[in-house]
């Protein structure tokens, strides 16, 4: 005889675990499991775009992700970003850009903190703290090429201690965007994607950073720091003048040291080299700038 849904209560009720089994029959799979267009739902108005300025001009995209760290929201990135900019802009899509007040990079992992803008309201994503297991499926939300927000699926391929890797597509401009599980919970940023050569092929590599290596808050730097010695003999300002900026946000450095250039290089006595603009072009490019992924 044919097992019906009648048919099965009927015999479980006469078991003395007879809820427990009816309650199974009715559960919804899907309790535990979210459609791709619940989990856009879910996850997409938290994503951010990212649009960096950097000193030369030069313009980069990326995404990323209101998170909560010690009580605060932020937005969560890649550090290759952001890093050298000296204006961030950031937005739930292209049509809504403002201006970041400020932001903190990560020395040893490819990481930064956006400070949100008050014009931005989001909810934060929640991070998924049990274990990952190989072959999961997983979502990757962020903006391909600059192109609208977009979600793409895929499996937890590998794993290490620090670093997820995924078949989910993704693009330039997808960097700083979150790698969610079924659940929709944040598992990874991701952050780079290896591409074929002429003697290898790469296909679906992607990898991402674990968020559960993210540092704590004030493991993030300010990455104009790491500025100040350079400027100091390429210039000759006296230490106080520079230390006396390190209270400062980022943004408003960049902007002090390019005036300053600008003055010096018509000082008689200023302490630079023939080529003062090309120099200090270079100084900021090694100072700032990182390698990008792969």
């Amino acid at each position: 005889m044919k097992a019906t849904k009648a048919n099965l209560l009927e015999f479980f009720r006469k078991s003395p675990h007879f809820f427990v089994a009816a309650l199974c029959l009715f559960l919804p799979v899907r309790l535990w499991a979210l459609e791709p267009e619940e989990i856009w739902e879910r996850v997409s108005p938290s994503v951010v775009r990212i649009e960096s300025t950097l000193l030369n001009g030069e313009q980069k995209q990326g995404s990323g992700f209101i998170c909560e760290i010690e009580g605060k929201k932020y937005i969560l990135s890649n550090r290759h970003v952001v890093l050298g900019a000296k204006e961030v802009r950031v937005g739930i899509s292209v049509k809504h850009l403002v201006f970041a007040p400020t932001y903190r990079i990560s020395p040893e992992l490819d990481l930064a903190l956006i400070e949100v803008p008050k014009e931005v309201r989001a909810p934060a994503l929640k991070k998924r703290i049990s274990e990952l297991r190989t072959g999961e499926r997983l979502y990757a939300v962020g903006f391909p090429l600059g192109l609208n927000k977009a979600i793409t699926q895929g499996l937890l391929s590998s794993q290490t201690e620090k670093i997820l890797q995924f078949d989910a597509p993704i693009s330039s401009g997808s960097s700083g965007g979150p790698l969610v599980d079924k659940e929709g919970l944040v598992i990874g940023i991701v952050t780079a994607a290896s591409t074929s050569s002429a003697n290898q092929i790469a296909q679906n590599l992607n990898f991402a950073i674990k968020t559960t290596v993210i540092p704590k808050l004030e493991l993030f730097r300010d990455p104009i720091i790491s500025f100040y010695d350079a400027w100091r003999e390429l210039v000759g300002a006296e230490s106080a003048l520079i230390d006396g900026l390190k209270d400062q946000s980022v943004f408003e450095v960049c902007d002090y040291l390019q005036r300053e250039l600008a003055a010096a290089v018509y000082q008689a006595d200023a302490k630079l080299s023939p080529d003062p603009v090309r120099e200090f072009n270079e100084l900021q490019a090694d100072c700032l700038r990182e390698l990008e992924p792969v």
